[in-house]
């Protein structure tokens, strides 16, 4: 299976619940560090969902960073 981590800078990631997909690191909703495995597809269809939202109140640069170790 996949493992994709996705890391936010000054902000939270959300990915919705998809089948095939489990949330290893964090809760998959308002995450500063968000980690799901799964299989290949699995993991494009929860991707495909995939929000940021910035801190509130904040001004200034965020990023996302995003690892992925394929099997």
């Amino acid at each position: 299976s996949y493992r994709v981590e996705l890391a936010a800078t000054n902000g939270t990631v959300s990915v919705p619940a998809a089948g095939g997909v489990t949330v290893t690191t964090g809760t998959g909703a308002n995450d500063a560090l968000l980690v799901i495995e799964g299989e290949l597809a699995a993991v494009n269809a929860a991707l495909a969902g995939l929000t940021f939202a910035p801190a509130a109140g904040f001004s200034g640069g965020a990023s996302l960073a995003v690892t992925i170790t394929d099997p």
